[in-house]
């Protein structure tokens, strides 16, 4: 095994090149410390690697070759480095390890896993007064020989990809998308490697024996009361994988909460067998959180539980601005009255923006202390107003939504864009539902399928409130 430095020189991995006899090629003067004869190498430090050092890294971790030339005998390539400041982590900056950089994406990418380890305090008490006493001798419990693990493990894998690589393939292709919705798109050459991880850490699993402490709650006595061996499954083995084999921390982002990487876990479970055609496959693929819902609400009944469907309200909130919660809620929450489709809280969600808006309309006037520029911004949205049509209830209510946000949310927006967005979600909504009302009529009982119900209904109309608007001037 070589260990490496970040410091170390790229050319003492290869050493120092000279012609061969007949001067047709370069070859490279090995000593103890280049690769050519290496099974595995270490690299210690890596985050504290010049940059075009970094570069020249990619092929030996991925592609095993270097300079074009293959490494035959490597085997394993481990590295190891301080955790980096997270960009987007709220923590005191103080607790970073300085001149620890995050790693390229494309070479945090390159390695199957990424994996913390714990500190002090999260240690067991046992093993942090084994570290304390042994120092660098700290070694963990006796294990069987590694070799014969290496061996089971690699033979469980196989028969691993013979049983679960459909089932497999199919949850690495579920968190494309939720990843994606992260900030995290997963790139082919990740899910790839995500796919052979899932069958190594499922092999290293079984060859472990599956220990007690991976599935407690499997665990059921037997007849003459002895309580067996939890049993392995390949959804554990996937959360593990996927725990393990994102990139994200070594790139500089904050690590996940574990209710965060959960619920990643249990969307891909939930659709891992199913058929590309399916509903569910197509809900799947739809990167839009608002066009899922509308996707959903077209499937047939049952399809999802109501858990499910809440959650993808939730989802879809979540990723919406403070306009587009009122735009969903004034579209969906109409839709959702008339079905047992959405639990209590997500109604309750919905209803929230819609209160707010009611108890803008019932007031008869408002009065409203704005800067210079909020009065200008003011204008800009009577401007948008004045073209709304008061007398039509759907344009009057789209008003008032729109009042809401600016007196009582206080939001910036573009209201031109607010109302196309509201255009665009109720095109969503009126296809999902056409198609249901199509899929439940006989072929020639009806030839025009109902048109969905528009938002609540609003009892002043928009222009109205725009009259009774007071500004002043601050």
């Amino acid at each position: 095994m070589k260990h490496c430095t970040a410091l170390v020189s790229f050319d003492d991995l290869l050493g120092s090149p000279r012609p061969n006899e007949a001067r047709t090629e370069l070859q490279y003067l090995r000593t103890p410390a280049t690769l050519w004869d290496a099974e595995s190498v270490f690299l210690d430090e890596i985050s504290r690697c010049r940059p075009e050092v970094q570069n020249k890294l990619f092929s030996i971790v991925h592609e095993r070759r270097v300079m074009g030339v293959a490494l035959e005998r490597l085997r394993y390539r481990w590295a190891a480095m301080n955790p980096p400041a997270a960009f987007d982590a709220t923590g005191d900056i103080d607790d970073a390890y300085l001149g620890s950089q995050p790693l390229d994406p494309a070479l945090a990418d390159r390695f199957a896993f990424i994996v913390e380890l714990p500190t002090m305090a999260e240690m067991t008490p046992a093993d942090r007064r084994r570290l304390i006493a042994h120092g660098d001798d700290f070694a963990p419990a006796p294990m069987p020989p590694l070799r014969a693990l290496v061996d089971a493990a690699h033979e469980r894998q196989r028969l691993s990809l013979e049983a679960f690589d459909d089932w497999v393939v199919g949850y690495v292709d579920s968190l494309v998308a939720p990843l994606a919705e992260a900030g995290l798109p997963m790139s082919g050459r990740r899910a790839a490697m995500l796919r052979r991880s899932i069958h190594f850490v499922h092999g290293a699993r079984e060859a472990l024996g599956c220990a007690k402490k991976n599935r407690p709650s499997q665990a059921q006595a037997t007849p003459n009361g002895e309580t067996p061996e939890p049993t392995c499954t390949i959804d554990d083995s996937a959360l593990e994988a996927l725990r393990w084999g994102l990139p994200h921390r070594a790139r500089g982002r904050a690590a996940w909460q574990e209710s965060t990487l959960l619920a990643l876990h249990r969307h891909a479970v939930e659709l891992a067998g199913e058929p590309l055609g399916s509903p569910l496959a197509r809900l799947r693929n739809e990167p839009n959180p608002v066009r899922r819902i509308a996707l959903a609400l077209a499937m047939p009944a049952g399809t999802l539980s109501r858990t499910a469907f809440s959650a993808l309200v939730a989802d879809a909130c979540a990723a919406q601005d403070v306009a587009g919660r009122y735009l969903l809620a004034r579209r969906l929450l109409p839709v959702l009255a008339e079905r047992d489709t959405a639990n209590a809280p997500t109604l309750e969600m919905l209803a929230e923006p819609l209160g707010r808006v009611l108890d803008f309309e019932r007031d008869a006037t408002h009065r409203l202390q704005l800067t210079r520029a909020e009065v200008t911004r003011y204008n800009e949205l009577l401007a948008v107003l004045a073209k709304l049509d008061a007398s039509d209830e759907r344009e009057a209510s789209l008003g008032n939504v729109l009042y809401t946000l600016f007196a009582v949310e206080h939001a910036s927006f573009d209201a031109k864009e607010v109302i196309a967005r509201d255009a665009q979600f109720a095109r969503w909504f009126a296809q999902c539902l056409e198609k249901t009302a199509d899929d439940a009529a006989k072929p020639s009982s009806r030839a025009n399928p109902p048109r969905p119900k528009e938002g609540g209904t609003t009892p002043k109309p928009t222009r109205a409130a725009a009259r009774s608007a007071t500004t002043k001037v601050a």
